[in-house]
């Protein structure tokens, strides 16, 4: 073997391992997933219409109990930690869409309550009325200023997600020793 053909064969390896080396940290520095598809955040805050393409809400406001009674029963639900109800109006344009919520207290994601949640088909035109309940953890919710209400429709990859600030501190926030919960109801627009 000459010296010609060794120094191209020593350069062929040092060039197929720095290749391979780039690669491998190109690869660690792509986003996930989760980030590629993510949902579009619109931000708003409790009393103010947020609207996104095809949802739009406005929280009226928040009650904190330790006891949840819906209004058709005279059955309580005790909380394993405290209800936290947001109440708001919710439409959606131009399409029908599956709804889905999310509450944000500190670190913590909450889902609502499965025993007395219904997604609402959201229907076009006509606005549901409805309050959101969540079982959360009271140490959680004693350390915080504010609480996200966040929601969105189907799925909630590569489009808006509203996301409402909600202040424990604003006058629309109360507390009381037991929330009711009307059923969830339609008014036209």
């Amino acid at each position: 073997m000459t010296a010609t053909s060794r120094n191209r064969t020593v350069l062929l390896a040092v060039t197929t391992v720095l290749a391979i080396v780039c690669g491998a940290l190109l690869w660690h520095r792509l986003p996930v997933s989760t980030d590629v598809y993510a949902p579009f955040d619109v931000r708003g805050t409790i009393g103010e219409r947020t609207a996104g393409r095809g949802l739009s809400a406005v929280v009226d406001g928040v009650t904190i109990a330790p006891v949840l009674r819906p209004s058709e029963s005279e059955k309580t639900q005790k909380a394993v930690g405290i209800w936290v109800v947001v109440d708001g109006s919710f439409d959606a344009d131009p399409d029908y869409g599956l709804m889905h919520v999310e509450l944000l207290v500190g670190p913590n994601h909450y889902n609502a309550a499965a025993l007395l949640y219904q997604p609402p088909q959201l229907q076009p035109g006509i606005t549901e009325q409805r309050g959101w309940p969540f079982d959360v953890a009271p140490d959680v919710l004693d350390k915080v200023d504010s609480v996200v209400f966040r929601a969105w429709l189907g799925d909630g990859r590569l489009d808006t997600r509203l996301v409402i600030d909600i202040p424990l501190d604003d006058q629309r926030v109360r507390h009381t020793a037991v929330v009711e919960i009307p059923p969830p109801h339609r008014v036209g627009r």
